[in-house]
């Protein structure tokens, strides 16, 4: 892989790793929730899921589900279903001011912490909820691959380089949401943020759901 090539493939990754998704979405919350430092497991969820797709996507998974309309419809309703699913949940905890849902608490509020497991687990499923990401994937891969090179390496510096992004990127997100965290003091603006956060994430299973 040249510099050229290199460079070309990290500008597309980090245009698409920036752009608001359910991954910078969850992200977000777990930080404005717990602070940076608990949406760290909630960023490793995300990576080890990237991970998964990234390397789905080398060994040709994604044109097989683009292959095969059932699979994908499949993959694609679970996906917005899970989406749909947490955002009413949040938009339900929003109606009680200290709810046990995915509610913001105040800075000073020391309600239970979830597990590192249960954050990371989370995060790996809403980004796993768009089968569309190793569509991307396998569709951008072999833009970048030069065949009369050895492929391993090649995968090896490109997986290496969505992951480094994707952590820088997250990580940038987190530090902004809990720069925010102790200025939402009133129950009423913790309420509207869960109620905009829940109705983005039903709009973004929405739109998973009726992608082609």
């Amino acid at each position: 892989m040249t510099l050229e090539s290199w460079l070309l493939f990290t500008l597309a990754v980090t245009v698409a790793s920036i752009s608001p998704g359910p991954n910078v979405l969850i992200v977000m919350i777990h930080s404005l929730k717990y602070g940076w430092r608990a949406s760290m497991f909630t960023i490793v969820g995300n990576v080890v899921c990237l991970f998964g797709i990234a390397l789905l996507a080398a060994l040709g998974v994604g044109a097989l589900i683009k292959a095969e309309p059932l699979a994908y419809t499949i993959l694609k309703t679970a996906g917005a279903a899970y989406l749909i699913y947490l955002g009413i949940k949040m938009i339900r905890s929003s109606f009680t001011i200290l709810g046990k849902g995915l509610v913001l608490p105040g800075p000073d509020e020391q309600g239970p912490r979830p597990s590192a497991f249960s954050l990371a687990s989370q995060s790996f499923l809403v980004s796993a909820s768009n089968p569309k990401s190793v569509i991307f994937l396998s569709a951008i891969f072999p833009l970048f691959l030069n065949e009369s090179e050895p492929l391993i390496g090649q995968f090896t510096i490109m997986f290496a380089t969505i992951i480094m992004l994707v952590m820088i990127v997250h990580w940038t997100y987190a530090i902004i949401a809990s720069a925010l965290r102790r200025k939402i003091v009133r129950p009423q603006t913790r309420a509207i943020i869960s109620r905009i956060t829940g109705g983005s994430f039903i709009a973004l299973g929405g739109g998973v759901l009726l992608s082609d």
